[in-house]
Protein backbone atom coordinates (compact mmCIF):
# COMPACT_ATOMS: atom_id res chain seq x y z
CA UNK A 1 0.00 0.00 0.00
CA UNK A 2 1.56 3.16 -0.98
CA UNK A 3 0.49 6.05 1.01
CA UNK A 4 0.44 10.28 0.48
CA UNK A 5 0.50 12.16 3.32
CA UNK A 6 -1.74 16.09 2.90
CA UNK A 7 -2.23 19.20 4.31
CA UNK A 8 -4.73 21.20 2.61
CA UNK A 9 -8.09 22.89 2.85
CA UNK A 10 -9.13 26.56 2.19
CA UNK A 11 -7.35 27.41 5.85
CA UNK A 12 -5.01 24.78 5.20
CA UNK A 13 -5.61 23.18 8.48
CA UNK A 14 -7.03 19.44 7.90
CA UNK A 15 -4.81 16.90 7.10
CA UNK A 16 -5.31 13.43 5.67
CA UNK A 17 -3.47 10.61 4.70
CA UNK A 18 -4.30 8.89 1.18
CA UNK A 19 -3.91 5.07 0.89
CA UNK A 20 -3.35 4.58 -3.36
CA UNK A 21 -3.73 1.73 -5.26
CA UNK A 22 -1.38 0.65 -7.93
CA UNK A 23 -3.65 2.99 -10.67
CA UNK A 24 -6.21 5.43 -9.51
CA UNK A 25 -9.52 4.56 -11.65
CA UNK A 26 -11.34 8.09 -12.38
CA UNK A 27 -14.59 6.16 -12.51
CA UNK A 28 -14.22 4.71 -9.21
CA UNK A 29 -15.41 6.17 -5.96
CA UNK A 30 -12.93 6.92 -3.43
CA UNK A 31 -13.69 6.40 0.07
CA UNK A 32 -13.28 8.75 3.07
CA UNK A 33 -12.44 7.41 6.46
CA UNK A 34 -12.82 10.18 9.22
CA UNK A 35 -12.73 10.42 13.31
CA UNK A 36 -15.32 8.13 15.86
CA UNK A 37 -16.30 10.61 18.34
CA UNK A 38 -12.82 12.23 19.12
CA UNK A 39 -10.81 9.57 18.20
CA UNK A 40 -7.24 9.87 15.81
CA UNK A 41 -7.93 9.20 11.98
CA UNK A 42 -6.76 5.99 12.77
CA UNK A 43 -9.64 5.21 14.41
CA UNK A 44 -10.59 3.21 17.61
CA UNK A 45 -7.39 0.24 17.60
CA UNK A 46 -6.10 1.38 14.55
CA UNK A 47 -9.54 0.33 12.61
CA UNK A 48 -9.19 3.06 10.39
CA UNK A 49 -5.38 1.75 9.00
CA UNK A 50 -7.21 -1.91 8.41
CA UNK A 51 -9.70 -0.85 6.55
CA UNK A 52 -7.70 1.39 4.02
CA UNK A 53 -5.21 -1.39 3.22
CA UNK A 54 -7.47 -3.99 2.21
CA UNK A 55 -10.19 -1.60 0.32
CA UNK A 56 -7.33 0.21 -1.48
CA UNK A 57 -5.93 -3.40 -2.24
CA UNK A 58 -9.41 -3.91 -4.12
CA UNK A 59 -8.35 -0.63 -6.31
CA UNK A 60 -10.28 2.14 -4.17
CA UNK A 61 -8.43 5.01 -3.38
CA UNK A 62 -9.07 5.69 0.44
CA UNK A 63 -8.28 8.63 2.13
CA UNK A 64 -8.26 8.97 5.87
CA UNK A 65 -8.47 12.36 7.48
CA UNK A 66 -9.19 14.57 10.76
CA UNK A 67 -11.50 16.74 10.58
CA UNK A 68 -11.20 20.48 12.50
CA UNK A 69 -9.73 20.62 15.98
CA UNK A 70 -9.27 16.75 16.02
CA UNK A 71 -6.08 14.44 16.15
CA UNK A 72 -3.44 16.45 13.82
CA UNK A 73 -6.16 18.85 11.97
CA UNK A 74 -5.73 22.40 13.19
CA UNK A 75 -9.39 23.81 15.01
CA UNK A 76 -10.53 27.07 13.11
CA UNK A 77 -11.83 30.10 15.17
CA UNK A 78 -15.08 30.67 12.73
CA UNK A 79 -17.68 30.89 14.67
CA UNK A 80 -19.99 28.17 13.06
CA UNK A 81 -21.39 25.03 14.87
CA UNK A 82 -19.10 21.66 15.55
CA UNK A 83 -21.96 19.87 12.70
CA UNK A 84 -21.53 22.34 10.28
CA UNK A 85 -17.52 22.33 10.68
CA UNK A 86 -17.83 18.97 10.62
CA UNK A 87 -20.07 19.14 6.41
CA UNK A 88 -17.57 21.87 5.31
CA UNK A 89 -14.61 19.60 6.37
CA UNK A 90 -16.02 16.55 4.86
CA UNK A 91 -16.91 18.77 0.63
CA UNK A 92 -13.16 20.44 1.18
CA UNK A 93 -12.32 17.08 1.27
CA UNK A 94 -14.07 15.63 -1.26
CA UNK A 95 -13.02 18.89 -3.36
CA UNK A 96 -9.43 17.74 -2.43
CA UNK A 97 -9.46 14.56 -3.71
CA UNK A 98 -11.05 15.10 -6.73
CA UNK A 99 -8.60 18.19 -7.66
CA UNK A 100 -6.03 15.18 -6.87
CA UNK A 101 -7.45 12.61 -8.59
CA UNK A 102 -9.64 13.62 -11.05
CA UNK A 103 -12.11 11.13 -8.95
CA UNK A 104 -15.58 12.85 -8.29
CA UNK A 105 -17.90 10.45 -6.41
CA UNK A 106 -17.59 9.19 -2.97
CA UNK A 107 -18.62 6.66 -0.25
CA UNK A 108 -18.67 7.62 3.00
CA UNK A 109 -17.66 5.16 5.99
CA UNK A 110 -18.31 5.87 9.46
CA UNK A 111 -18.37 4.27 12.55
CA UNK A 112 -20.43 5.76 15.73
CA UNK A 113 -20.67 9.71 15.13
CA UNK A 114 -18.93 9.02 11.49
CA UNK A 115 -21.95 7.06 10.46
CA UNK A 116 -23.92 9.75 11.09
CA UNK A 117 -21.53 12.87 9.70
CA UNK A 118 -21.62 10.38 6.96
CA UNK A 119 -25.88 10.38 6.74
CA UNK A 120 -25.78 14.51 6.68
CA UNK A 121 -22.99 15.04 4.33
CA UNK A 122 -24.73 12.06 1.29
CA UNK A 123 -28.02 14.77 2.22
CA UNK A 124 -25.94 17.87 1.37
CA UNK A 125 -23.86 16.61 -1.13
CA UNK A 126 -24.72 14.33 -4.41
CA UNK A 127 -21.00 13.70 -4.94
CA UNK A 128 -21.85 10.99 -2.15
CA UNK A 129 -23.01 7.85 -4.09
CA UNK A 130 -22.51 5.31 -1.30
CA UNK A 131 -22.77 5.05 2.95
CA UNK A 132 -21.07 2.71 5.33
CA UNK A 133 -22.34 2.69 8.48
CA UNK A 134 -20.60 1.15 11.68
CA UNK A 135 -23.28 1.38 14.38
CA UNK A 136 -25.32 4.01 13.03
CA UNK A 137 -28.73 5.11 13.23
CA UNK A 138 -31.61 2.28 15.04
CA UNK A 139 -35.30 2.60 15.95
CA UNK A 140 -36.87 1.07 18.22
CA UNK A 141 -39.45 -1.67 17.23
CA UNK A 142 -42.12 -4.29 19.16
CA UNK A 143 -39.38 -7.00 18.78
CA UNK A 144 -36.59 -4.56 20.08
CA UNK A 145 -38.19 -3.61 23.17
CA UNK A 146 -39.77 -7.12 23.61
CA UNK A 147 -35.96 -8.51 23.33
CA UNK A 148 -34.48 -6.11 25.37
CA UNK A 149 -37.47 -5.72 28.16
CA UNK A 150 -39.10 -9.13 28.86
CA UNK A 151 -35.72 -11.03 30.49
CA UNK A 152 -35.98 -7.75 33.15
CA UNK A 153 -39.44 -8.85 34.30
CA UNK A 154 -38.72 -12.06 34.98
CA UNK A 155 -35.87 -11.14 37.52
CA UNK A 156 -36.66 -8.53 40.45
CA UNK A 157 -32.81 -8.00 40.95
CA UNK A 158 -32.67 -7.14 36.92
CA UNK A 159 -35.76 -4.81 37.23
CA UNK A 160 -34.39 -2.85 39.84
CA UNK A 161 -31.32 -2.19 38.63
CA UNK A 162 -32.78 -1.86 35.40
CA UNK A 163 -34.44 1.33 36.79
CA UNK A 164 -31.96 2.20 38.72
CA UNK A 165 -29.41 2.84 35.40
CA UNK A 166 -32.68 4.61 33.90
CA UNK A 167 -32.50 7.03 36.56
CA UNK A 168 -28.83 7.80 36.69
CA UNK A 169 -28.79 8.27 33.16
CA UNK A 170 -31.51 10.54 33.28
CA UNK A 171 -29.90 12.87 36.10
CA UNK A 172 -26.28 12.77 34.01
CA UNK A 173 -28.19 13.62 30.88
CA UNK A 174 -29.83 16.56 32.57
CA UNK A 175 -26.60 17.58 34.35
CA UNK A 176 -24.12 17.37 30.95
CA UNK A 177 -26.67 19.23 28.39
CA UNK A 178 -23.87 19.76 25.54
CA UNK A 179 -25.80 20.84 22.70
CA UNK A 180 -25.07 21.09 18.92
CA UNK A 181 -21.00 20.59 19.40
CA UNK A 182 -21.14 17.13 21.13
CA UNK A 183 -19.36 14.67 20.05
CA UNK A 184 -22.29 12.17 20.28
CA UNK A 185 -24.98 12.06 17.68
CA UNK A 186 -28.78 12.56 18.50
CA UNK A 187 -31.35 9.75 16.50
CA UNK A 188 -33.03 12.18 13.72
CA UNK A 189 -37.13 12.34 13.71
CA UNK A 190 -38.37 9.20 12.29
CA UNK A 191 -40.41 11.14 9.86
CA UNK A 192 -37.20 13.40 9.16
CA UNK A 193 -35.00 10.24 8.19
CA UNK A 194 -37.77 8.94 5.99
CA UNK A 195 -38.21 12.09 4.19
CA UNK A 196 -34.04 12.08 3.34
CA UNK A 197 -33.29 8.30 2.78
CA UNK A 198 -36.15 8.65 0.22
CA UNK A 199 -34.35 11.40 -1.74
CA UNK A 200 -31.30 9.36 -1.15
CA UNK A 201 -32.96 6.28 -2.91
CA UNK A 202 -34.24 8.67 -5.70
CA UNK A 203 -30.80 9.91 -6.41
CA UNK A 204 -29.44 6.12 -5.92
CA UNK A 205 -27.19 6.35 -3.43
CA UNK A 206 -26.41 2.83 -2.12
CA UNK A 207 -25.96 1.79 2.13
CA UNK A 208 -24.43 -0.58 4.47
CA UNK A 209 -25.46 -0.58 7.68
CA UNK A 210 -23.87 -2.90 9.64
CA UNK A 211 -24.74 -3.38 13.34
CA UNK A 212 -22.76 -5.29 16.01
CA UNK A 213 -23.52 -6.70 19.80
CA UNK A 214 -22.25 -3.35 21.38
CA UNK A 215 -25.21 -1.45 20.41
CA UNK A 216 -27.45 -3.73 21.91
CA UNK A 217 -29.14 -1.03 23.64
CA UNK A 218 -30.72 0.58 20.73
CA UNK A 219 -30.13 -2.36 18.33
CA UNK A 220 -30.60 -6.22 19.02
CA UNK A 221 -31.34 -8.06 16.05
CA UNK A 222 -30.48 -7.77 12.32
CA UNK A 223 -34.02 -7.22 10.65
CA UNK A 224 -34.47 -4.49 12.90
CA UNK A 225 -34.22 -1.53 10.69
CA UNK A 226 -36.60 -3.36 7.78
CA UNK A 227 -39.00 -4.02 10.30
CA UNK A 228 -38.89 -0.09 11.23
CA UNK A 229 -39.19 0.61 7.79
CA UNK A 230 -41.95 -2.07 6.23
CA UNK A 231 -42.95 -0.71 3.13
CA UNK A 232 -40.90 2.21 1.92
CA UNK A 233 -38.98 2.04 -1.37
CA UNK A 234 -35.64 3.00 0.17
CA UNK A 235 -34.72 -0.10 1.82
CA UNK A 236 -34.32 -1.74 -1.85
CA UNK A 237 -31.30 0.17 -1.82
CA UNK A 238 -29.80 -0.91 1.76
CA UNK A 239 -28.04 -3.87 2.47
CA UNK A 240 -27.83 -4.60 6.51
CA UNK A 241 -25.40 -6.94 8.63
CA UNK A 242 -25.94 -7.44 12.40
CA UNK A 243 -22.59 -9.07 14.27
CA UNK A 244 -24.44 -9.97 17.67
CA UNK A 245 -20.93 -11.20 18.92
CA UNK A 246 -18.59 -8.48 17.88
CA UNK A 247 -17.99 -5.38 19.80
CA UNK A 248 -18.37 -1.59 18.95
CA UNK A 249 -15.04 -1.18 18.21
CA UNK A 250 -13.88 -4.50 16.20
CA UNK A 251 -10.84 -4.84 19.15
CA UNK A 252 -10.65 -8.87 18.26
CA UNK A 253 -8.65 -8.94 14.92
CA UNK A 254 -10.35 -11.90 13.85
CA UNK A 255 -14.13 -10.01 13.95
CA UNK A 256 -12.75 -6.94 12.25
CA UNK A 257 -11.63 -9.66 9.55
CA UNK A 258 -14.82 -10.54 9.13
CA UNK A 259 -16.66 -6.64 9.15
CA UNK A 260 -14.10 -5.96 6.55
CA UNK A 261 -14.64 -8.57 4.34
CA UNK A 262 -18.77 -7.71 4.40
CA UNK A 263 -17.64 -4.44 3.49
CA UNK A 264 -15.36 -5.87 0.73
CA UNK A 265 -18.20 -7.78 -0.87
CA UNK A 266 -20.56 -5.02 -0.74
CA UNK A 267 -18.35 -2.68 -2.38
CA UNK A 268 -17.36 -5.54 -4.92
CA UNK A 269 -20.98 -6.12 -5.62
CA UNK A 270 -22.05 -1.97 -6.67
CA UNK A 271 -19.18 -0.37 -7.32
Amino acid sequence: MKEQLYTYGIQRNLQGIASLPVVVNENKPAIILFNAGVVHKVGPFDINISIASHLSSMGFLVFRFDLSGMGDSLKVKDGTSHQVTVINDLKQTMSFIESQYAVNTFIMMGLCTGADHAHKIACEDARVVGNVWLDGYGYPTAKFNFLRYAPVFFSPRRLVTAVYHKLVQADKLLKNIKGVDAYVWELPAKDKYIHEMNALYKRGVKSLYVFSGGVRDYYNYKDQFADSFKGHQFLKSVEIEYFPEFDHTYIIIKDREIMIKRVSVWLSENF
